[in-house]
């Protein structure tokens, strides 16, 4: 009954949008249906259910506070939002921070019927330019921080098309300024203290479900210099890219390619593949590795070459695994659908950055 009231209003708040557009009523207050309606769509996408949560206990209960993340799905804002409402027992509605251009090209036709940037604005997210903000940009931001509330930031600047874990493109040229934020909440206030807590998500889209890692949060001392600032960010990255969970699809990934990239022969023995990842996973067993790598290995690598195999990337006949190399070894252009063109690096490349779990795989390779 609960989701049934939940979807209710949510759909209230809706019909009471479309009035708002056809000039009928004033603008929903969207905050009235904030719980409800967030409940509604987590049960529609199965955000919650979909993921698991690491180290939830580091997230704060209560601002101000500002959440670093990486940007891997559409949805993150939803999906990490969701979260940090539910572990801070609804003390903080999280704000987002986007893009101003995401909409752009959409056609005039859906825009007469509903104004993406206005719901956006309306659901709590700030819209600000990625090549040069403006001052007027900035300031809702470190209004929130001096009003105690918080916001999601995505140092990389833009979501990943790869896999890779910061994409960089041809304009971005370092990572997001998180500590700006810190330094200019904290400016004039002794009394504030804002923390940045790095929350990074991994998806899996073998399975579709994903693993949510809350770190410790970090400071940024009083008065800090620019160039202290710029230390804070590069070092807040590099902890984050530390807390991706490693799971069986990256390991098997990262495997076959290495496989098809040294030469080796392109018919594998299931059983073989098996063997070398455990060995793998007892490599790596201190970094965040998903439970099910180790409980249920056997069915994740099952799993993960009917996955690869549906995409052209190998074929399994009794008992046999038919790498089909040059699939495995092509490079998609960087666009949206390069996870469709080659899931076998889109994989490896969630785990590129991590040198110790890259050697433990070309260990086993030989």
């Amino acid at each position: 009954m609960t989701e049934l009231r939940n979807l209710f209003k949510l759909a209230v708040l809706i019909g009471q949008y479309f009035l708002y557009r056809l000039g009928r009523k004033k603008p929903p207050e969207v905050a009235r249906y904030y719980e409800p309606g967030l409940a509604a769509l987590d049960f529609l996408f199965g955000w919650s259910r979909r993921m698991r949560i690491i180290n939830g206990e580091r997230c704060p209960k209560g601002g101000p506070v500002v959440f670093a993340g990486n940007h891997v799905c559409l949805d993150d804002p939803f999906a990490m939002g969701t979260a940090i409402f539910q572990l801070s027992q609804g003390g903080i509605r999280p704000h987002a921070m986007m893009r101003d251009d995401f909409f752009r090209g959409l056609p005039g036709w859906i825009r007469r019927i509903i104004d993406p940037d206005e719901v956006t604005r309306m659901i709590g997210a700030f819209q600000i330019s990625r090549q040069g903000a403006e001052p007027a940009q900035l300031k809702p931001f470190i209004d929130l921080l001096r009003q105690s509330h918080a916001f999601l930031i995505y140092p990389g600047r833009s979501r990943t098309r790869s896999g890779l874990f910061i994409e960089y493109r041809d304009w971005i040229h370092s990572p997001g300024a998180t500590s700006f934020f810190l330094a200019q909440a904290q400016e004039g206030y002794p009394e504030v203290r804002v923390g940045a807590v790095p929350v990074v998500r991994t998806f899996n889209p073998v399975k579709k479900t994903s693993a949510l890692i809350f770190g410790a949060p970090r400071y940024l001392p009083p008065g800090a210099d620019r160039s202290a600032q710029r230390e804070f960010d590069y070092r807040l990255v590099v902890a984050m890219s530390d807390m991706v969970e490693i799971n069986v699809a990256q390991i098997l990934a990262a495997y076959l390619y290495l496989h098809c990239l040294h030469g080796l022969p392109g018919v594998m023995e299931a059983a073989v593949i098996r063997n070398h990842l455990h060995n793998i996973f007892g490599r790596i067993s201190r970094r965040h590795v998903d439970p099910a790598a180790f409980t249920d290995l056997e069915n994740e690598i099952r799993l993960t070459l009917r996955f690869l195999g549906r995409r052209g990337m190998l074929r399994v006949r009794a008992g046999g695994v038919h790498l089909k190399r040059g699939a495995i070894l092509s490079v998609p252009r960087t666009i949206a659908d390069y996870r469709k063109r080659n899931p076998v690096k889109y994989l490896a490349n969630q785990i590129l950055h991590l040198s110790d779990v890259v050697r433990a795989v070309e260990q086993e390779l030989g």
